[in-house]
């Protein structure tokens, strides 16, 4: 993913250099907004985390790549435009994530180099160098807003969702509407059944009545009762009030399902981690089953 920074510009002190007036105006107001402008940055970042700036030799500095608005034209369609004339590149997917008024000068500016910069390397140049579009850029940086925001490495792609008979087919009129669906069913009952009856990056069958069954066999009989199950035992001997672990008596039945829990977690992790989403649904079945069966080994 690019980045881009839309800032707004007011153009007082042409004469001065840049960064020497920034947030101060001896101007009345009614002056300085005759003479508004608006300029757009683009902040790129690539898979090393790195941002790429432009050197400027007017100025003698490395900077954050943008420019004036030109006439009719929104800083969207700037930050793409400067981005081309100044580093030859061609953006499309840009996201705005910031809004700053400055002052900057009017003079042209002349884009010799351009290069990718860590962090502190760019924290480096701004303390020898300072200018505020690249400090504003820093505090994003530094405040976690845009750090994580790349391109992704990686692409997964699902399977087909079918019919017990086969593929789905507007001819056949076999197609399922899932609007239909959300009618008649909660979303999260829709999400779990695909998640625990598809394999993410496989084809699978989905048909209402598995649906169905899949609604009574998990969440009514298994989920559902086991949530019944502890809450009445709660309202029966601890008057609703979960326990404290300082406090649970040494069993060791109790023992062993506390690591079979802790495995079961580890395992789903790591399904998760690997975006086997249907494995991972499993490890949540075995630590029902497993509580489930708790409860009958110690009932009284």
């Amino acid at each position: 993913m690019v980045i881009y920074v839309w800032f707004e510009a007011l153009l007082n002190y042409l004469n001065s250099e840049l960064g020497e007036k920034f947030f101060t105006s001896d101007s009345p107001n009614e002056q300085r907004n005759e003479k508004v402008r608006e300029f757009s940055c683009v902040a790129i970042q690539n898979k090393n985390g790195e941002y790429l700036l432009v050197y400027n030799k007017k100025y003698d500095r490395w900077q954050i790549p943008g420019g004036k608005l030109e006439p009719n034209e929104n800083p969207l369609q700037a930050a793409k435009r400067e981005i081309f004339e100044e580093t030859n590149l061609i953006v499309e997917d840009l996201e705005k994530f910031g809004e700053k008024v400055f002052y900057v000068a009017k003079e042209p500016q002349t884009i010799s180099e351009i290069k990718f910069f860590e962090v502190s390397e760019i924290e480096k140049l701004n303390s020898q160098v300072p200018d505020k579009v690249t400090e504003y850029l820093l505090k994003k940086l530094t405040a976690g807003e845009i750090i994580h925001l790349r391109l992704p490495d990686k692409i997964l792609a699902h399977g087909w969702l079918t019919t017990p008979q086969g593929k789905m087919s507007k001819s056949k009129g076999n197609v399922i509407d899932p609007l239909e669906l959300l009618k008649k069913y909660p979303l999260d009952l829709l999400r779990i059944y695909l998640i625990a009856k598809i394999n993410f990056l496989q084809d699978g069958v989905c048909d209402e009545n598995l649906l169905r069954e899949f609604y009574h066999d998990f969440l009514v009989n298994n989920l559902s009762n086991l949530v019944s199950r502890v809450n009445k035992m709660l309202q029966l001997y601890r008057k609703g009030v979960v326990p404290s672990l300082e406090n649970e008596v040494k069993n060791e039945k109790l023992e062993e399902y506390k690591k079979k829990c802790n495995s079961v977690v580890q395992r789903f992790q790591k399904k998760m981690d690997n975006y086997e989403l249907t494995k991972a649904f499993s490890q949540i079945q075995i630590l029902l089953d497993e509580s489930n069966k708790l409860i009958a080994d110690l009932t009284p």
